[in-house]
């Protein structure tokens, strides 16, 4: 190829993120993505008691004072307009609040309908949970009370009462259960609908029809005493031979893949020396019930590092699933670090260098084999800080997504405190980071991930201590 036009191609190359710096107010933050305007993007939310901001992907800000007294609130297309309201409850009155014609001064909220719920007690501050959702074809408003839910057309009229499981029935009340935000899927949706996803617990999932029931929640379980997580009792606690033999002990297990048939878990941990143990877990399904009686467990395999893992929490369609070739199973994220010396020379030499190699590798799942790839499919070589090693994990803001919109997952992460580098896998990773961006302070966490433009490629979210940076994917 002529070595001119691969310049071009570089020198023209997009951009893989573009970063957004949003300033944030002093106190304490409320952080959302909802669609309210009539374009098919994400925008975002602040909310800070009951003040709320909203930027708005196409440019602009708007800024809403939310009704004194409101608790639980939504983002909703309540009148099919293309443009989203704000349902808000305040004691027994369902309100209806306008996103877009409000100003800084308090909006006038307009009483749609009066229903008692769980959600009816004062509560100190607004926040956001899921209460709108389709059933039947048409638009309702999900409200919880003392062992149902009950399903309200916007006008008020009760449509619906779906009783809570009796195993569910002493659950006091749905919102320990619905830990929820108002997440339009963007991009996903028709013109003009808005499609709002809701995390929920599996003791706390009730038995609704097809139609109103949330999306299915990604398996990914962690059994592990440092998680402090219990295996759901619905499931029946550890499978059976768990506790004997070299299989004994706590494990980390998340979904391999699964289908109508069978699921297939991924069950990890980390032995003395720093390396991963894996093994897989088939498990046939019966009638949609895990039979652990029939299941088969895989020999235990050694892989170098630690399993890497996402450091946010995802949307229930995301899953944080490492899929770095696109065939449907999830791969192996490790992380391994070169051990110090014991002489006194080696660990004063470390101390003073204040960084320390680490490498990633990625292992693919490879089905004929049943088994990872013990030759990575990608290599990673990096310093982070020393200091770093003494935390948990020597990564931070580590994110596993998809931003270049192939269709396999691509690595970011921090190296350095206030750095975000990307790593696209396109047949392994280069030498270098296809992109990285130095934020004039240290970073704290990821807030979100999602597919803000509706392109199929993941844009991320970034807290620093004054400033949100949205490095949104063209």
């Amino acid at each position: 190829m002529n070595p001119i036009l691969v310049c071009a191609s570089l020198l023209f190359a997009a951009p893989v993120f573009e970063p957004l710096p949003i300033p944030l107010p002093s106190g304490t933050t409320q952080i959302f993505l909802a669609r309210a305007d009539e374009d098919e993007a994400a925008d975002l939310f602040l909310l800070q008691g009951r003040r709320m901001t909203v930027r708005l992907d196409a440019g602009g800000e708007r800024r809403i004072t939310l009704p004194e007294g409101t608790g639980a609130f939504d983002v909703a297309d309540l009148d099919a307009d293309g443009l989203s309201e704000i349902l808000a409850i305040r004691g027994d009155d369902l309100l209806e609040v306008d996103t877009l014609t409000s100003t800084s001064t308090e909006g006038l909220p307009r009483v749609l309908f009066k229903a008692n719920s769980l959600y009816s007690a004062p509560s100190a501050d607004p926040f956001p949970q899921v209460l709108v959702a389709t059933f039947n074809l048409q638009l309702c408003v999900i409200l919880p009370v003392s062992g149902a839910l009950r399903a309200y057309s916007i006008e008020g009229t009760l449509l619906e009462e779906f009783p809570v499981s009796a195993a569910n029935s002493a659950v006091p009340a749905l919102r320990e259960g619905v830990d929820a935000v108002s997440l339009t899927r963007p991009g996903t949706a028709p013109s003009g609908e808005t499609w709002l996803k809701c995390y929920q617990t599996i003791e706390m999932a009730p038995n609704l029809p097809a139609e109103l029931a949330p999306a299915p929640v990604s398996h990914f379980t962690t059994w592990s005493a440092s998680h402090e997580v219990a295996a759901p009792e619905d499931e029946g606690g550890l499978p059976a031979g768990m506790e004997e033999g070299e299989y004994a002990g706590m494990w980390d297990c998340s979904s391999l893949q699964e289908d109508a048939a069978r699921m297939r878990l991924l069950m990890c941990r980390t032995d003395d020396t720093g390396n991963s143990l894996v093994f897989l877990y088939d498990v046939p399904l019966i009638s949609g019930e895990l039979n652990w009686a029939e299941a088969k467990r895989s020999p235990i395999r050694k892989y170098p590092g630690r399993v890497v893992r996402s450091d946010f929490e995802p949307d229930i369609e995301y899953s944080q699933r490492a899929d770095f070739n696109g065939d449907g199973y999830v791969d192996l994220v490790l992380a391994d670090a070169p051990r110090p010396g014991t002489s006194v020379d080696s660990l004063v030499r470390t101390v003073l260098g204040r960084t320390w190699p680490l490498r990633l590798t990625v292992h693919l799942f490879v089905p004929e084999k049943e088994r990872f790839d013990p030759k990575p499919f990608g290599v990673i070589d990096c310093k982070v800080p020393v200091t770093w090693f003494f935390g948990r994990e020597p990564l931070r803001n580590v994110c596993i997504a998809d931003f270049d919109g192939d269709k396999m997952t691509d690595l970011g992460f921090s190296a350095e405190e206030s750095e975000f580098q990307v790593w696209l896998a396109a047949d392994g990773f280069g030498d270098q980071p296809d992109w990285s961006y130095k934020f004039p302070g240290p970073i704290e966490r990821i807030e979100t991930v999602a597919d803000v433009a509706g392109n199929g490629r993941m844009s991320v979210l970034l807290r620093c201590e004054r400033t949100l940076f949205l490095l949104r994917a063209p």
